[in-house]
Parts: C-alpha cells; sequence; structure tokens
C-alpha cells in the first residue's frame, strides 16, 4: 500500500499551533521566526556545540576539509575517474530523536 504524499507548510504549522495553544497567529509567528533565527545561528556559528531539543531533535554542523575525490557530472566511459581538489564544505545534520522514531514503530 503506498502513501498518499502530502505537504504541510510553515503556514499551516503556526495555525496549527496558534489553535492548539489558544495563542493568536501573529504571536505564534513571532515565535516561530525567533526559533528560526537560534537554528540559522547555530548553523552559522559553526561551533562544536550540538543544538538537542530533548524528545523532538538533534541539530549540528560538520565541517568537511577540502580533499582529492572524483569531478562533479557524468561518470567518464573508462569508468575511472580524474581526481580533483574539492574544497572545504559544511554538512548540516538534523536527527529525528528516539521518541520521535519510535512513534513510526508501534
Amino acid at each position: 500500500m503506498t502513501r498518499k504524499k502530502t505537504t504541510k507548510t510553515r503556514d499551516w504549522f503556526i495555525r496549527e499551533v496558534a489553535s492548539r495553544a489558544g495563542f493568536t497567529i501573529k504571536d505564534t509567528q513571532e515565535m516561530w521566526e525567533m526559533c528560526e533565527q537560534v537554528f540559522k545561528e547555530q548553523i552559522m556559528s559553526e561551533s562544536e556545540e550540538d543544538l538537542v531539543i530533548d524528545g523532538l531533535f538533534k541539530l549540528w554542523t560538520q565541517k568537511i576539509p577540502s580533499h582529492l575525490g572524483p569531478p562533479k557530472g557524468r561518470k567518464p566511459s573508462s569508468g575511472k575517474y580524474e581526481q580533483v581538489m574539492i574544497p572545504e564544505s559544511h554538512k548540516i545534520h538534523f536527527t529525528a530523536s528516539r521518541s520521535l522514531l519510535d512513534l513510526l514503530r508501534k
């Protein structure tokens, strides 16, 4: 059985939280914007500290140093890549908590 894919937007989330908590949509929107700002600051800070919201998720960044690797694009017909220098990059990790993952197993 396939699951129908639906998309719930940021606006849906804000309205849902406001409705359940009894807050105004404007107050909830301001609170969400502050949450977004904290997430963005955590990502931009490149700190070694993780952002952990117990029961929801863990967010952290990883710096990937420059290294030799295959070039972007199509695989050559010979099957061998010419090694090129890949510049330093960053990776954002976002991991759901165990309690959220357990909801799928029930």
